[in-house]
């Protein structure tokens, strides 16, 4: 019996070397169209950069069934420990005990469908692919693909997909050649069989509960103020960079920390807000690559005008745009661009 087996199993090998490969476009295609159906739970370890665009390490227990999900962070830097994102269905929340609040948008389930159709039609626009190769990850065979924008300078992703599954088990993302994302996992069963009950949240006694609507509502509406810099990053781990030469007549007003991205809390948006009467000065920040880094043109090294006192740039892995009141001269506006950076230590 044993001798059949090995024979069996040697048969199988030298099948699967003779089968040819599926091309990228096959692989990426069958990735996206199975895209949040499979049921799972897995350790994954990430690599990620904040809103301020500093590099930070968590460990987050993921589980998964039928567009479902709940990340719960149990390592990390302090304001992240703790950090839970999940999904039943019926809402989507994020959970931040450092700011003692829970944030809950629509259902990301609910417009799965129309996501994923978007994705695939729009992946071989922005993108060039590539198959690299099998490589084992978590102890099973992947499929490691290559995907470049096509508009440059732009992400490079490299995704191990589950050759059974079809799941993407290691995800690395690069801006200009600089790792900005990873994520790994380092267990996984796609056989757990998950309750219901699985992806349920309640906040605790004490937490704010803070309902927005949509996901673009999170660039428009903040939730939290702060009198300093120094209050920010004590309380919630993030630097704000600002201008250090304030144009005449305006003043420090506060800084503004959005709501965090339901696909990645990582992600939310600062201002810097200066006033001089009904006159105010914005200066937003947040970290590279926007989004899910989709393949668009990232933002230019120094201060570009793209609209009438609007000045749009990125320096040290954050995307900056310096907003201006109409009764600001053009050089005013230039000269605090320019002077823009971290004045917080």
């Amino acid at each position: 019996m044993r001798c059949r087996g090995g024979l069996l199993t040697a048969l199988l090998l030298l099948a699967s070397a003779a089968w040819p490969a599926p091309s990228a476009t096959t692989i990426l295609t069958q990735y996206l169209q199975r895209l949040g159906r499979a049921e799972y739970t897995a350790s994954e370890v990430i690599s990620e950069r904040q809103a301020d665009g500093t590099p930070i390490v968590v460990r987050s227990e993921v589980k998964h069934k039928a567009g479902r999900e709940r990340f719960a962070f149990t390592k990390g830097p302090g304001p992240y420990r703790g950090v839970v994102a999940a999904d039943d269905g019926n809402r989507h929340v994020v959970y931040m005990p450092a700011e003692k609040r829970a944030y809950y948008y629509p259902s990301v389930a609910s417009t799965f469908e129309q996501r994923r159709r978007k994705e695939l039609g729009e992946a071989g626009e922005r993108f060039e692919l590539a198959l690299l190769g099998q490589e084992t990850v978590a102890g099973r065979t992947t499929w490691h693909l290559r995907l470049t924008a096509r508009k440059q300078p732009g992400p490079r992703v490299d995704v191990w997909i589950d050759s059974q599954q079809f799941v993407a088990l290691r995800q690395e993302t690069r801006v200009r050649d600089q790792l900005w994302r990873s994520s790994v996992f380092q267990q996984v069963d796609f056989s757990p069989n998950l309750p219901a009950n699985a992806f349920a949240f309640e906040a605790p006694d004490g937490v704010q509960q803070v309902k927005v609507t949509s996901e673009a509502e999170t660039a428009r509406v903040p939730t939290m103020r702060f009198a300093s810099a120094r209050e920010l990053r004590g309380r919630v781990g993030v630097r704000a960079m600002q201008p250090k030469y304030i144009p005449e007549g305006f003043r420090f007003d506060s800084l503004l920390l959005y709501p965090p991205a339901p696909s990645n809390p990582f992600h939310r948006r600062l201002a810097a807000r200066y006033v001089r009467g009904t006159s105010v000065l914005v200066l937003n920040q947040g970290a590279m690559p926007p989004g899910r880094g989709r393949g668009g043109p990232l933002p230019p090294s120094e201060p570009r005008e793209v609209k009438p006192n609007v000045l749009f740039w990125s320096k040290q892995n954050l995307r900056l745009l310096l907003i201006g009141p109409r009764d600001l001269g053009a050089d005013e506006l230039r000269r605090a661009a320019n002077s823009v950076d971290w004045y917080d230590t």
